[in-house]
């Protein structure tokens, strides 16, 4: 980069005069002394005493008064003081403010620095300086400390001037204080002796200061300074495990312990109370029918104790209105009035009560117990023959004891009330099995026996009831038998076997292994002495 520049030449300092400025006297001229006071007229002669003359004569006019002296001539005006250029010794008083003028002492040579403009008189004591011209810029190679107007300088070149520097510049006349030197070391930030001012790279230390840094680690290493990830630590590894340990990195055996999995639902047949993870398993016996009334939605399996509600029309005005009934069918029907009969010319299919307006055209049935029974048929128009008759009996095909002939149902009668089929699991073997059950609900559970515990190694998803002793626990550990950190009593790798690498293990040997974990006795080491075979204490190795 190019020099920088130098820095302003400063204005010259005022010039200060060699005395002080002339004061004005400490005290007062001397007044002059006071004249005497004039001296008064005369008083006239007193006036003789008045005669008793017989007649008076005349009195003359008065006589005028003496003439009065001369006065005194006035004081010499002047300046009466000693020291001033313009004393006078008869001057006895000064009509002016200040009417002396006092003498100015400087330098009385205008090509002088220290010229005096106002200076009257220059005594020996003051003595004119005049300029040195030269170069006052104490930056430039020419600089004269004396000089003391800036005539001119040379300019100057910065940069660095020592010839043993590495940047040398032959071209500079001003040292700018930036020299730099070869300095021999170890140039690598991360090495062990690392020098941040070294310019030139001799060799580093790669090893001697690395290790485990970590008192509590098995690995810790006391010399080492920087740490090199090599800390190890034992604990459990196993993020299943209930006391797993994220700061461990070596499985420790025994050192894990794995929850125990089973039905935690104390209602279960299958409850078991020393399980901490639910297996989802659980065998609940109850009404696992959403339509019964008596539904269980924790039951996983149907006890066949399911008891449904009884269905019919619950509205009171409804025709087909039924007391028992605890849901409504929705399919009450509510009175009509119009003629009931299909044989009538005038039948209105929408009417439930008969009002007597049917009008016939052929032979009904005037019997009147007959279900086709027409009230309004009069004789000539019935027929006994076409009566239908009621049958009672169950009329719901869905029903065990359905009769498909008859043709009343009388309503609460429990000798002809349908009897519905019981759902439920009809398979004996099966674990909810309901003998009751005339329907088979497909919701049989078949006890299939096994391990379900889902983090053992013989799980079986299809179990529902578990086989004591039957589940092998997972067993997580190194299962190498070469590692260093092998389990015999594992069963599942833990994926962090650590397995032996020979080296040399000593932090001191010139062929040290960090990564080493078995020494094979390789390591050597340096060894101080002699190293001249003509001397007497030559060390040969």
């Amino acid at each position: 980069s190019p020099p920088p520049s130098p820095p302003p030449r400063p204005p010259p300092p005022p010039r200060a005069l060699p005395f002080p400025p002339p004061s004005p006297p400490s005290s007062p001229p001397p007044s002059p002394p006071p004249l005497p006071p004039p001296t008064p007229p005369p008083s006239p002669p007193p006036s003789p005493p008045p005669s008793t003359p017989p007649s008076p004569p005349p009195s003359p006019p008065p006589s005028s008064p003496p003439p009065s002296p001369p006065p005194s001539p006035p004081p010499l005006v002047g300046c009466a003081d000693p020291i001033a250029l313009n004393y006078n010794s008869l001057a006895r008083a000064c009509n002016e403010e200040s009417c002396c003028t006092y003498p100015v002492f400087g330098c009385t040579d205008s090509n002088a620095l220290n010229y005096h403009s106002a200076a009257t008189t220059q005594p020996d004591d003051i003595v004119c300086e005049y300029a040195i011209l030269g170069c006052t810029d104490s930056w430039a190679p020419d600089y004269d400390s004396t000089a003391t107007t800036y005539d001119s300088c040379t300019p100057y070149t910065l940069g660095c001037t020592d010839s043993n520097a590495i940047n040398f510049d032959s071209e500079a006349d001003t040292n700018d204080g930036q020299c730099l030197y070869e300095i021999p070391g170890c140039t690598i930030p991360s090495a062990c002796d690392y020098n941040p001012n070294a310019t030139i790279f001799t060799s580093c230390d790669q090893t001697s200061c690395k290790g485990c840094t970590d008192p509590a680690s098995p690995a810790f290493n006391s010399n080492a300074t920087v740490d090199d990830d090599s800390c190890i630590y034992f604990g459990c590894t196993s993020t299943g495990a209930d006391n797993y340990d994220s700061s461990a990195n070596v499985f420790q055996p025994g050192a894990c312990s794995f929850p125990r999995v089973g039905c935690t639902h104390t209602r279960a047949i299958n409850y078991d109370s020393l399980a901490s993870v639910d297996s989802g398993a659980c065998v609940i016996f109850g009404c696992n029918v959403p339509s019964a009334s008596n539904y269980d939605e924790e039951a996983t399996a149907n006890d066949g104790n399911c008891t449904f509600p009884v269905r019919g029309c619950t509205d009171s005005l409804a025709l087909n209105y039924r007391s028992d009934a605890e849901a409504d069918s929705g399919g009450c029907v509510f009175s009509v009035l119009g003629c009931t009969s299909p044989l009538a010319s005038n039948f209105n299919p929408f009417a439930t009560v008969y009002d007597g307006s049917c009008l016939f055209t052929r032979r009904v049935c005037g019997s009147p117990g007959a279900l086709n029974y027409v009230s309004g048929a009069v004789p000539g128009q019935s027929d006994a023959g076409l009566c239908i008759f009621p049958v009672p009996g169950c009329l719901n095909p869905a029903a065990t004891n359905y009769d498909p002939s008859a043709n009343v149902q009388p309503p609460g009668d429990p000798l002809y009330a349908c009897t519905l089929p019981r759902p439920g699991c009809t398979i004996p073997n099966a674990v909810n099995w309901d003998s009751r059950a005339d329907e088979d609900d497909g919701g049989c559970i078949i006890v299939v026996t096994g391990c379900t515990d889902p983090n053992a190694l013989n799980y079986n998803s299809n179990a529902n009831t578990p086989r004591a002793g039957s589940c092998v626990r997972a067993i997580v550990g190194c299962i190498n038998s070469e590692a260093l950190n092998f389990r015999s009593d594992a069963n599942v790798d833990s994926g962090n076997c650590v397995l032996p690498k020979l080296g040399c293990m000593a932090s001191r040997a010139t062929n040290y292994d960090s990564d080493a974990t078995v020494s094979d006795d390789s390591c050597q080491f340096v060894i101080d002495g002699c190293t001249d075979s003509t001397a007497l204490n030559f060390i040969s190795a």
